[in-house]
């Protein structure tokens, strides 16, 4: 056989090679499961809140060996590709997020994308990947409207060029968080409240959800700005707040969003009411950034926060990260944990390593044993449960007041 045609064969071999769906080598399948979530903190001195949902994601694969039997016998060897959306504070970046979603798309051997942590990021990502029939599913975005429709115009079709669902979340929506905060606020006899928001989807749009319902249940609305989440001064902003003396400042946002500068502002400007903010507060580099500022701030939290785990799983999950990692866990740790096992039940499920059998793997998993409960994902890709924590800071740490009554919409 001449040089030139067993050069010929052997490209053709690899390039036959890469077109698979899953590399198989023997009796055993490789495939890949793409991770993608803002790794760096806002604090140096705290983990950020990705990688502790990145350390979760890592335990459900460890607990496992990397390995699952998928419905037809065979060995499937799962490898994580962990990326980074963010920048050097946490901030989740456009540019990144695609990237990370295209080179998942790309990929022959990927069968699923873990992630991303903030619902921005996944209106950017979830249209690449349902093109590509990639399975997604998010340990923290909340925005109802990249499932759910009546929240904003044209979603969530938008995000679904193919007509077919591949986006799901292992945490409830802030459809229910948004209304359990306005609820909260007026138990604690708050009555005005003034709107801060980042301008990011998730931070617009868990405010907005807490202002629609609060005015409904009497509350009172003084006023509402959108505030520049690069900027290191809000004294300009926080006059028209005080103006208006209200007893709450209710803040959507992130941490790496201005959130800790914020609270120092307010209160070296002698504003004394109170703040509120939902569960992307919850995070210790808050604390860490803010100092004293941030003592009393109250937030929820979807679900509840990894110390208060009371399910087998739950417990277990809890225990592992403080011994693996000397700390506790980050407050979506346990859900980066959820999203992990939903991604290898669904392999071991499939009845072919690919991503079509892959996502229809997780269609027909009965029921998943989540850290929180056991729970199904509706046709929309939305978990069945729902609860929501009151938490608070006290003594330097984010400390759990109780389960909140949700309303139902």
């Amino acid at each position: 056989m001449g040089k030139s045609v067993s050069r010929w064969m052997l490209v053709v071999a690899v390039l036959a090679a890469l077109l698979l769906p899953a590399c198989q080598s023997g009796g055993q399948s490789i495939v890949r499961v793409y991770v993608s979530l803002p790794l760096q903190s806002p604090s140096p001195n705290t983990t950020g809140m990705g990688k502790s949902i990145q350390r979760g994601i890592e335990r459900a694969f460890e607990e496992v060996g990397h390995q699952v039997k998928s419905m037809d016998g065979r060995s499937v060897q799962i490898l994580l590709a962990v990326k980074d959306d963010g920048n050097a504070v946490g901030q989740w970046e456009r540019e990144k997020e695609e990237k990370n979603a295209r080179e998942a798309a790309a990929d022959p051997q990927a069968v699923a994308y873990l992630g991303p942590y903030n619902s921005g990021a996944a209106m950017v990502s979830i249209p690449i990947l349902n093109r590509a029939g990639v399975l997604q599913i998010s340990p923290s975005a909340t925005w109802p409207g990249l499932t759910k429709p009546g929240f904003a115009q044209g979603e969530p079709g938008i995000f679904y060029p193919t007509g077919k669902r591949t986006f799901f979340r292992v945490v409830p929506t802030d459809e229910k968080q948004g209304p359990a905060a306005a609820l909260w606020a007026r138990s604690l006899g708050l009555r005005t409240f003034y709107i801060l928001d980042d301008g990011e989807a998730y931070g617009v749009g868990v405010a907005s959800l807490f202002s629609n319902y609060a005015q409904q249940i009497g509350l009172f609305q003084v006023g509402r700005q959108t505030i520049d989440k690069t900027a290191t001064d809000y004294r300009t902003v926080l006059e028209a707040v005080k103006e208006f003396d209200p007893d709450l400042i209710y803040f959507g946002g992130t941490v790496a969003n201005g959130a800790p500068r914020l609270l120092q502002q307010l209160r070296e400007m002698g504003i004394e009411a109170a703040v509120m903010g939902a569960d992307a507060l919850v995070d210790q580099s808050l604390i860490e950034m803010a100092g004293a500022a941030a003592d009393g701030v109250y937030a929820t939290f979807i679900g509840v926060p990894p110390d208060r785990l009371t399910t087998d799983e739950g417990k277990k999950f809890y225990a592992d990260y403080k011994a693996l990692h000397g700390e506790e866990p980050g407050a979506f740790s346990q859900y980066g944990y959820d999203a992990g096992r939903a991604i290898i039940a669904a392999i071991g499920q499939a009845r072919t390593v690919d991503r079509e059998g892959v996502l229809a793997g997780l269609q027909t998993v009965s029921s998943l044993k989540g850290t929180t409960g056991t729970y199904v994902f509706d046709r929309a890709g939305d978990t069945s449960l729902g609860s929501v924590s009151a938490m608070v800071v006290e003594n330097g740490a984010f400390k759990f007041v109780e389960r909140l009554n949700v309303p139902q919409q």
